[in-house]
This record gives structure tokens, C-alpha cells and sequence, in this order.
């Protein structure tokens, strides 16, 4: 069966099953409201359809990652008299990308729900000196523990899989 974009419809020339001409505003179809017991149901679902259409749904479904970036705020110790690059995550549809202060890293990574599954990553190996190194390491090694994500007002926080937060972001 082929169909023309361009075709219209003339509601008074459709047929019901039954041969009867359609038309009108419900199809042809005969409405009865006797009683005002009709009109009540018609008022009834109008009024759940508009109240479950309602609220705001955006609670239970987490925000996407995609498009995101982050610098870390807290979650590993650093270093208050020396100035450090602070390590950060860049998220796109599939991918993580960052920097750990000193080498960049990048990989897949997977979300279901709250669920977060950072696949293989590939670091870049400059010899970092120290507290950086320390900074790292202490970093890699919380990534290595992330199973869960949620967003903490406008923070990134990264979860081991007992929910004990591992390392918060803020947005960069």
C-alpha cells in the first residue's frame, strides 16, 4: 500500500465497519450524557488525565552525564600550601576523559540508573613528582572503586558500590 503526503482526508466520505458514514466530532459515534452522569465521567477523566500529567518526574530518572565536566572538590587528601592542577572528568555520550592533575586518562564508561560502569581506562605515563604523584594515585585508585554516581545539588558525586562517597566534583 502507497501513500500520497499530499492527501486529504474528507472525514463526511470514511465508512465505519459497519458501513455508516463517519463525521462529527467523536467519529459519528453516538454520545449519550443522560442524566449529567456522562458529562460527570467525561469531567472525571479530563481531570485525572491533566493531574497525572502533573509533577515533575525529572526525581526519578537521574541526569544524563553526557556533555559534562568536572573538577574534583573533594574526596582524596590535598595539599593546602602547594599549588596543584586539580584533577578533573570530561563525560560525553561514552566516553570519560580527564586529567589526574599530571596524566590524562580517557575510556568508555556505562550508566544504568545510578549505576556506573567506567570501562578500561588508557593513561598517558609522565613520571609525576611529588604531592602530584600522590594526588594520582590516591585519584586512580578511587576511580578503580566508582560503581555509582548521583548529582549532590549542582556536585558530581562518584560512589563505591556501598554508596560511601569516593570523590566529589564540582562543575568546571
Amino acid at each position: 500500500m502507497r501513500f500520497r503526503k499530499d492527501a486529504r482526508l474528507d472525514p463526511s466520505q470514511v465508512e465505519d465497519y459497519r458501513g455508516r458514514r463517519a463525521g462529527g466530532l467523536l467519529g459519528g459515534m453516538p454520545v449519550t450524557l443522560g442524566g449529567g452522569s456522562g458529562l460527570v465521567a467525561i469531567v472525571v477523566l479530563v481531570a485525572v488525565a491533566v493531574v497525572a500529567g502533573c509533577g515533575d518526574d525529572s526525581a526519578d530518572e537521574p541526569a544524563s552525564l553526557d556533555g559534562t565536566s568536572w573538577v574534583l572538590a573533594d574526596g582524596i587528601p590535598l595539599p593546602q600550601d602547594v599549588a596543584v592542577a586539580m584533577p578533573t572528568v570530561v563525560f560525553t555520550a561514552t566516553e570519560i576523559a580527564g586529567s589526574t592533575g599530571c596524566n590524562r586518562y580517557g575510556g568508555s564508561y556505562s550508566v544504568v540508573g545510578d549505576t556506573i560502569d567506567l570501562g578500561l581506562l588508557a593513561m598517558t605515563n609522565v613520571a609525576c613528582p611529588a604531592p602530584v604523584g600522590t594526588i594520582e594515585a590516591a585519584f586512580v585508585a578511587a576511580l578503580g572503586d566508582v560503581e555509582a554516581w548521583g548529582l549532590d545539588g549542582s556536585d558530581l558525586v562518584l560512589r563505591d558500590a556501598d554508596g560511601v562517597d569516593l570523590l566529589r566534583f564540582e562543575p568546571s
